[in-house]
């Protein structure tokens, strides 16, 4: 059936938004069309309801996504103000359709406290109560199969693009879809979703749609963010947009090292889907890699190989550190070839030089080792720092071969830690802000080891040149009240609570950035407060310096581990023990496993080994135990070789039979434990009691 249209009804952004500062129009027509509620009820009183009256409802060119479960309309207002007379359109089956406003125009109070405005269409026989909310994020609706699943399945996608300066506002493609992500696609309701766009040819064929989208890269492969995790939703897309607009483009090669994202509002099927934010993944060709260079490639570490050897066994023993080959998305296994070759040569060269810094400096790209560093730190990015992040194998202008890192996955940041026994398994605020986390197993810290003192400095200097710049209070702030606003001002984040009410959400405070933004702030002050204290010990012995990273480090109680003997023979070890506490090195004889040094009453323990995981050892009225720690749900698949330690019922630090570390040094200060970084050599390739544990299993 030929669908007819009804009278174009010249509205001010559908005049109801006449009262928003964000449009400027006319507004004298408004009160054209909007209509008492005791009027309203005259209009029903004398005509049938009819659900099927409105087949659609265009404003201009944005055809208002309808949201079939709570019948309500949804529009979106173009950002930072514009032109607001657009011609509002009724598609009907049943001729020409009116449309009245009922009550009062949305204000930006109603907006953000996702308030929605009656809308009442009718004609002379039939009328059809509705409502509309407005929003100030873009749009986007995707139609496809009922279920989405792991596998990829047709779409085809609409999005309207709400920025002010925005060259197109509605853009369609086909494409396909799936699931994306590893926990949070398992257990979140709110799915994390890739999409990849496509055309037809003029034959039908299927062809890759490369565009940009929202004023962001061209890229044809897209992902949908959905904060689930997050009560604020705001950290991954904080911290990735900060590297993007801050350090991004920071290395010898001027390449862009990150994606960005921006929020938007998704619609699936015809039903509200949340608050997401739209991003992309990098590939070869926007790190500029030559796909057919087998001396060149893009992997990305998904496995921390510490820990996860039977997920590494699982998917092939040979692995290269846990890396996957981006180019072949279905090689997880690191066959020393092609591209592997490239990688495994190169981690070859640096283990074989990792003594000489003149050589790593040759084959790491500095700026960019110093900023993910100092980056990851500062954003406490425990989950990027062992895997989720993405390498960059290149060659420079003088045929060395470098690498950049490129951070992914920050999710788990700004003092949100992974608990499996809490909600969604994120604690969302974990962390406290004095809490540093280091990118340990790298050469930059290597040619650090190796007492390379200028590049000591130009580590100290480049946070220096950061904080007084681009990482100022400032410019901070001002990228937070950018993010609230989308977040919060646009209504999104109620709608997303009341679609998905079991996410992680703020509870029991006014609904904004205030706790997080406090936090940020307190953050950068104590990063600040750790470089004052680097700056007095920068010149001192490794193990000395390090314990500027530790706010607390001098007011601990201490748990020292010795797991090879061979350390207490050796200067800088000896020199460490027996600074940090009043501990006689000569009493640690072969039957002493573990030095436990209470600061009150100022007393020093040695004692044996503890025993199995479960055992506990009580001493002068201090418990040292040996367990698995409940939210480390990783060691509950290895319990014979992964355990806790924990002092007076604090869990100290987590280690493992086959973690090569020779010294352990775990503090507790007011009921927190952490563990330091005493590595005095890295090498990256994992030990040979890796491989009698597959011959075990």
């Amino acid at each position: 059936m030929n669908k007819k249209i009804s009278t174009a009804l010249v509205l001010a952004a559908l005049a109801l938004l006449c009262a928003v500062p964000l449009f400027i129009g006319k507004t004298t027509s408004y009160r054209d069309f909007v209509i008492s509620e005791a009027e309203a009820a005259d209009i029903t009183a004398a005509r049938r309801e009819n659900k099927s009256l409105v087949s659609s409802v265009l404003i201009g060119e944005q055809e208002l996504v309808y949201d079939s479960y709570s019948e309500c309309f949804f529009y979106s207002l173009i950002s930072g103000g514009g032109a607001a007379n657009h011609d509002v359109t009724v598609i009907s089956d049943f001729g020409a359709v009116s449309a009245r406003i009922v009550g009062s125009p949305i204000d930006e109070d109603m907006i953000r406290n996702n308030e929605s405005v009656r809308l009442l269409f009718y004609n002379d026989e039939y009328y059809l109560e509705s409502s509309i909310k407005c929003t100030t994020l873009p749009l986007m609706s995707i139609e496809c199969a009922a279920t989405i699943t792991d596998e990829y399945s047709p779409m085809s996608m609409r999005l309207y693009d709400n920025r002010k300066d925005a060259d197109k506002r509605l853009f369609l493609s086909d494409g396909q879809i799936r699931k994306r992500g590893g926990i949070t696609a398992q257990i979140y309701p709110k799915i994390p979703l890739r999409i990849k766009l496509q055309y037809h040819s003029p034959g039908r064929s299927a062809r890759s749609y490369v565009t940009s989208l929202l004023g962001m890269e061209d890229n044809n492969s897209w992902v949908l963010y959905p904060a689930y995790n997050d009560e604020d939703r705001v950290r991954n897309v904080f911290s990735q947009n900060l590297w993007y607009d801050t350090v991004g483009e920071d290395n010898a090669f001027g390449i862009k090292t990150g994606p960005r994202y921006r929020y938007l509002e998704v619609f699936v099927n015809g039903r509200y889907s949340g608050l997401y934010a739209l991003g992309y993944t990098i590939d070869e060709k926007s790190m500029e890699i030559d796909s057919n260079d087998d001396g060149q490639g893009l992997f990305k570490k998904v496995l921390d190989t510490r820990y996860d050897l039977l997920e590494m066994r699982n998917r092939n023993e040979d692995a290269v550190r846990g890396y996957r080959l981006i180019s072949d998305e279905n090689d997880t296994g690191g066959r020393i070839s092609g591209k592997w070759r490239a990688l495994a040569d190169y981690f070859a060269y640096l283990d074989n030089n990792k003594k000489d810094s003149e050589k790593l400096l040759d084959a790491i790209d500095i700026d960019n080792a110093i900023d993910y560093a100092l980056f990851t730190d500062l954003v406490q990015g425990d989950d990027s720092i062992y895997k989720n992040f993405y390498l960059a194998v290149k060659k420079d202008g003088r045929g060395n071969t470098k690498t950049l890192y490129c951070p992914w996955d920050l999710d788990a940041t700004w003092g949100n830690e992974y608990r499996m026994n809490a909600p969604n398994r994120y604690d969302q605020y974990s962390h406290t802000p004095e809490y540093n986390f280091f990118m340990e197993d790298t050469y930059l810290e290597q040619i650090f080891v190796n007492g390379d003192t200028d590049a000591i400095d130009k580590f100290i200097e480049k946070y220096e040149s950061l904080r007084s710049g681009l990482w100022s209070d400032e410019n901070i702030l001002k990228a937070l009240k950018g993010y609230e606003e989308d977040i919060f001002f646009s209504g999104a984040y109620l709608r997303d609570i009341g679609r998905w009410p079991q996410s992680s959400h703020i509870e029991g405070r006014d609904l904004n950035l205030s706790n997080y933004r406090e936090y940020v702030l307190e953050r950068l002050a104590q990063f600040d407060e750790y470089f004052e204290r680097l700056m007095k010990v920068k010149d001192e012995p490794t193990l000395t310096r390090r314990t500027a990273a530790y706010k607390h480090f001098y007011e601990s109680d201490l748990v020292l581990e010795i797991k090879d003997r061979d350390i207490l023979g050796e200067e800088e070890y000896i020199d460490f023990i027996e600074s940090i506490a009043p501990i006689d090195v000569s009493q640690i004889t072969d039957d002493i496993r573990y030095v436990v040094y209470l600061r009150d009453p100022d007393k020093v323990l040695y004692l044996p080994e503890i025993g199995d995981v479960g055992s506990s050892l009580e001493t002068d009225g201090s418990v040292l135990a040996k367990d698995v720690y409940d939210d480390a749900d990783y060691f509950l698949f290895f319990d014979d070789f992964m355990y806790t330690i924990f002092l007076n019922g604090v869990p100290c630090y987590d280690s493992s039979t086959i973690i090569n570390e020779r010294l352990i040094v775990g503090m507790v200060h007011d009921g927190v434990g952490q563990k330091m970084n005493t590595a005095l050599d890295y090498n990256l390739e994992i030990d040979d009691s890796v491989h009698e544990f597959y011959d075990d299993l």
